[in-house]
């Protein structure tokens, strides 16, 4: 089981507007790209990203996201291959890319 410790902060909208970003969004889009990119079709695929999704449902509520030790591989995995290099340009998303990145 690995745990993260999901991050959020404020990023600005526009001029008179802030939204809330965080891990669990960087995480989202990971997937997103991932599996528009690989294809990932199956039973055994469709169940593990019900996990994932689960997991993140419940993250939004406790602050922690408790992943299986192959379902943090995945994540792991479309980080190394899918990030927008342009992330490197934001503190805040690296912190987090790299807390993932560091999950033991």
């Amino acid at each position: 089981m690995k745990t993260i410790q999901i991050k959020k902060w404020k990023v600005k909208k526009n001029e008179n507007e802030e939204v809330e970003d965080s891990t669990l969004n960087i995480i989202n889009y990971i997937m997103s790209i991932g599996q528009t990119s690989e294809k990932l079709t199956g039973f055994d695929n469709m169940r593990r990203f019900n996990r994932i999704g689960l997991a993140i449902d419940s993250a939004e509520k406790t602050g922690v996201l408790e992943l299986e030790d192959n379902d943090y591989d995945l994540i792991k995995n479309f980080i190394e291959k899918h990030s927008p290099a342009v992330w490197g340009n934001n503190n805040d998303i690296m912190d987090s890319v790299e807390e993932i990145m560091r999950t033991k």
